[in-house]
């Protein structure tokens, strides 16, 4: 009931000034799974989004039974956000698997963005330059909620989520197409973090490059209770074939 009501709420809001960005063709964006010991992936479904079907919880944008493709900006920003998973997962010293894709956009992609006045990332400070005060305190309020963890609040994901699909169902009432969202990064609050409609990838907007598989070794935790990591051993390809795997997908 938690999301349907702020969800009833949120699209009651008038005067949703919607900022896009447009993130280019050529560009490159980062999506990573982990697995346990030396289990390796070797399927695009499984580094890819989920089906809908296996969508059990809610998530930062998403709805349950609603999938959407989470990635990120650079590498380190999207090896950062997995770090609460590997504080519930593993313990010091523990060996894991991480397959990091790279994935190359085809044809830009316009994403509506949460504006973050704390955020000194380039394509924010752009989008906040177009921002009056009194939008900048009302996106600010909404940008503190998505950069709120469950660890602060065991509910917020329900916030950000009904949010996040009554800024989407007004943004199509507006006639504004995109592809998605970007929003300032949990774990790497510098960086930004992009959900895509599966739609995107259906079409071949976004296509994999190269996936890298990394050995890590969880350490001890740092000053602000989060885990420490660190590689052992090389990287080397992962085990996707990514002509097959193209294929398969579609």
């Amino acid at each position: 009931m938690i999301y349907e009501m702020m969800f009833a709420h949120f699209i009651q809001l008038s005067g949703f000034h919607f900022r896009t960005i447009k993130i280019k063709q050529g560009s490159l964006i980062y999506r990573a799974r982990y697995s346990v010991g030396n289990n390796s992936f070797a399927k695009l479904s499984d580094v890819s989004y989920p089906q809908k079907e296996f969508v059990q919880n809610f998530s930062r944008l998403n709805r349950p039974y609603q999938n959407l493709f989470y990635a990120s900006e650079t590498e380190k920003t999207c090896l950062s956000e997995m770090i609460p998973y590997w504080i519930d997962k593993f313990n010091k010293g523990d060996i894991f698997s991480i397959t990091l894709g790279e994935w190359i956009v085809r044809n830009e992609l316009k994403l509506i963005i949460i504006p973050d006045a704390s955020n000194i990332n380039e394509r924010n400070i752009n989008v906040l330059g177009q921002l009056d005060k009194p939008e900048i305190e009302f996106w600010n309020y909404f940008s503190n909620k998505f950069k709120t963890s469950t660890k602060q609040d065991k509910d917020i994901y329900e916030f950000t989520s009904a949010f996040g699909n009554a800024l989407w169902l007004n943004s199509k009432i507006q006639k504004i197409d995109s592809a998605g969202f970007m929003y300032s990064s949990v774990q790497s609050p510098k960086n930004l973090n992009i959900a895509l409609c599966t739609s995107s990838i259906d079409n071949g907007d976004l296509v994999p490059v190269e996936f890298v598989e990394m050995h890590v070794q969880r350490g001890d935790l740092n000053k602000k209770g989060l885990p420490t990591y660190k590689e052992i051993g090389d990287r080397k390809r992962g085990l996707i074939d990514l002509n097959k795997a193209l294929i398969d997908w579609k």
